[in-house]
């Protein structure tokens, strides 16, 4: 799985590849290009899933040919120093976030896994909550601006995900033919929304630390 987030509007895109290998990614960064709009700068970390293949000198991940896709299309791909991982924190809390919720998943479904297309829908579903939590904490004070979240800015809407009307029981789990999909419907209740609520708690936290900067972004945003 391929995971790209905007370092402006903090949205999280999902390209789910078949296997780990330059040509895997070569068509997930046309797709995402096509899909979102050609990136100016890609930055990524020092991980082995990059740079491994070139340490190795194995033919699983050839980095030259995807900065040279990239860069035919105006975009350059950088490296952040290695022993760093700071520098990605912005992306290693939205990984941090899909992991949660795909090893909650997991348990939830048990030996009944998911197959291809519930996985993929899930994993969309999953960024779809990213992308609807607010930048920041949610405040008590009727009189502050109201929240945005990184969906609001790519739709440009007020309210780009209005609530499922259906509801979804844990009987769900066990479906199988033309009602199957409503397993992954009935995961994306507890499992999205308490991760969500955790990461919205986690804001509180980060903007506690740092009041008087908090205050400052917000009023700049």
């Amino acid at each position: 799985m391929l995971l790209f987030t905007c370092l402006i509007s903090r949205a999280v895109h999902e390209e789910t590849l078949p296997k780990i290998g330059t040509v895997s990614l070569q068509n997930a960064l046309r797709r995402f290009f096509d899909r979102r709009g050609v990136s100016s700068t890609i930055r990524s970390d020092q991980g082995t899933n990059f740079v491994g293949a070139q340490n190795q000198k194995e033919d699983t991940i050839s980095f030259s040919t995807l900065a040279q896709l990239a860069e035919a299309r105006e975009c350059r791909w950088t490296f952040n120093p290695p022993g760093a991982s700071h520098f990605g924190g912005v992306w290693e809390r939205k990984i941090g976030f899909i992991r949660r919720v795909l090893d909650a998943v997991f348990i939830q479904v048990g030996q009944r896994n998911l197959n291809r297309d519930e996985f993929d829908s899930f994993v969309q579903e999953a960024a779809n909550k990213v992308n609807n939590t607010p930048l920041w904490e949610v405040s008590s004070d009727p009189e502050d601006p109201g929240l945005i979240s990184p969906a609001m800015l790519l739709t440009l809407r007020e309210d780009p995900n209005p609530p499922h009307l259906e509801h979804f029981s844990k009987d769900d789990l066990l479906v199988y033919g033309r009602t199957r999909w409503r397993r992954v419907q009935y995961l994306r209740g507890p499992v999205l929304d308490a991760l969500a609520d955790e990461q919205i708690d986690n804001l509180g936290v980060i903007e506690g630390n740092g009041k008087a900067h908090g205050e400052k972004s917000r009023k700049a945003i």
